[in-house]
């Protein structure tokens, strides 16, 4: 878009989660170019080597480690049907992609994801939106405490 005051441009951001991956579709996508990657014979560089290998690590000690794009897509699927409150806006991409990372089990935890989540929703439609949560998505590992 050009102004016309001072004839330079100005850049617009029209969607900004226009195609954005979970960290499940992340981890599928790095261990499968890295499993191509060790098929082909290819050398890698190093520091490719160590990046894939620490992106690997980080997403499989997070609280979405197991969970499966096929549950992200449910997921995403049954949360649509949330319609929000009276004028409201429905659920946006980043929070659905938000929900699916981070796995939010309290109303707390989802009120740091969703906008204005109970002016939205209100507090029903938020404790089913953490029930759907805890029944499509698999549950983290337990972590062992440890004992000292």
């Amino acid at each position: 878009v050009k102004s016309a005051k001072s004839g330079s441009l100005k850049m617009e951001i029209l969607d900004d989660c226009d195609a954005v991956l979970c960290n499940a579709e992340v981890l599928e996508l790095v261990k499968s170019i890295q499993l191509e990657a060790s098929k082909s014979g290819f050398q890698r560089p190093e520091v490719a080597v160590l990046t894939t290998n620490q992106v690997i690590q980080y997403l499989e000690s997070s609280n979405s480690c197991n969970v499966t794009p096929n549950e992200v897509q449910q997921l995403y699927g049954e949360l649509a049907k949330f319609p929000p409150l009276d004028g409201q806006e429905p659920l946006k991409k980043k929070e659905l992609l938000n929900i699916a990372n981070f796995r939010p089990t309290t109303l707390v935890s989802l009120y740091s994801i969703i906008d204005h989540a109970e002016a939205r929703f209100g507090d029903d439609r938020l404790e089913q939106m953490i029930a759907l949560v805890e029944k499509i998505l698999s549950a983290p590992p337990e972590v062992e405490s440890e004992v000292d």
